[in-house]
């Protein structure tokens, strides 16, 4: 079993108040320092910074940026490796406008974007969003819909160019069940339209009349619809420690099921700071075509085929900003433990966690 280690740390400058519950709230300004590390020689360094101001005394303004610096073992460092290491940078750029709305308790639409650049990929998405609070504050629902495009280019290849639009729909329902208690059910949909493999994989054909197998290119279905639900407990457990408990399912339309179970139990050291640990189980069927090894069928090619090691069973990653770590099957689970210290926590929950 190969042990993933995973160790960050998140040095933060507050200007007021993080939390923008009220319009009479001050504007904050955070700067953030992640570092990531595994045992698969990934190294992700990530420092960023956010601001966020109000304009006038119902909109607020929110700007932040990241810059990831990946040094890896391979180009592809979620699914294939290489005797060279890789060094890759990505920048990150979002921005966010919410209105508060005078319409009961607490009601706000946000509108927002994000785009991301590296020298072999570029992604730009578009987000609308409602939420509002009922039962005298106790009830919190949020409709979030994400479009997106990606576009991917390949090293060694200027005229490589390959397309990918996304559209995502998440509803989070939140209920207080007692001051120590809340509990979420979030429902994540997801419909993807076009290049779904790597220019960097190549997939080995087995052929009989050959002693050497034959390489050729990745292929993936052109369409992938996913859909995520999950149910999650926060309680607390004393005045500076809580814990999460995390149940959630994903099917999607390539024969892939999941089903994740996630602990995670944090601890407040000082103000602004937050120690916490995170246990996870992950079980998982392989797509459809996937294959450990392919052999022609009566001299063709298959017409799918990949080497993506993240649709073989019980194979997972959990990805943040392009910070990928891996898992290996302890019999029918996987397993990940880790260890961290930021400013505050969060949970992924969405359907892209198993894409």
């Amino acid at each position: 079993m190969r042990l993933q280690l995973i160790a960050a740390t998140i040095v933060s400058m507050v200007i007021g108040s993080t939390a923008r519950a009220e319009p009479t709230d001050p504007a904050s300004a955070t700067a953030s320092f992640r570092v990531y590390a595994d045992d698969d020689h990934v190294t992700v360094v990530s420092p960023g910074a956010r601001v966020n101001v109000w304009l006038g005394t119902r909109t607020t303004l929110a700007v932040d940026t990241t810059v990831d610096a990946v040094t890896g073992a391979s180009v592809d460092v979620i699914s294939s490796a290489s005797p060279a290491t890789v060094h890759e940078r990505r920048l990150e750029l979002g921005t966010t406008v919410t209105r508060l709305l005078p319409i009961g308790a607490a009601t706000s639409v946000a509108l927002g974007g994000r785009v991301s650049h590296e020298h072999d990929y570029d992604s730009v998405r578009g987000f609308a969003s409602g939420r509002v609070e009922l039962a005298e504050r106790n009830t919190t629902l949020v409709l979030r819909y994400v479009a997106g495009h990606d576009v991917a280019h390949a090293v060694g290849d200027p005229a490589f160019r390959r397309t990918r639009d996304s559209h995502e729909v998440i509803a989070t329902w939140s209920q207080l069940v007692d001051p120590r208690m809340v509990v979420d059910l979030i429902v994540d949909g997801a419909w993807l339209v076009g290049y779904h493999a790597s220019p960097y994989r190549q997939v080995r054909i087995t052929v009989p009349a050959s002693p050497l197998p034959i390489l050729v290119d990745e292929v993936t279905p052109a369409r992938r619809a996913n859909l995520a639900v999950a149910g999650r407990v926060r309680r607390a457990l004393g005045e500076h420690t809580f814990a999460t408990a995390t149940y959630r399912l994903h099917v999607d339309d390539w024969s892939m099921t999941s089903h994740t179970a996630t602990l995670e139990l944090f601890r407040q050291v000082t103000s602004g700071w937050l120690v916490g640990l995170l246990g996870r189980g992950y079980w998982q069927e392989e797509a459809s075509f996937y294959r450990a090894r392919y052999g022609d069928n009566g001299g063709r090619v298959p017409e799918l085929r990949t080497s993506d090691r993240t649709l073989d069973r019980c194979r997972a990653r959990m990805s943040r900003r392009r910070q990928t770590s891996r898992f290996v099957p302890t019999g029918t689970w996987c397993w990940r433990w880790a260890w961290w210290g930021r400013g505050s926590p969060s949970s992924p929950l969405s359907a892209s966690d198993a894409r």
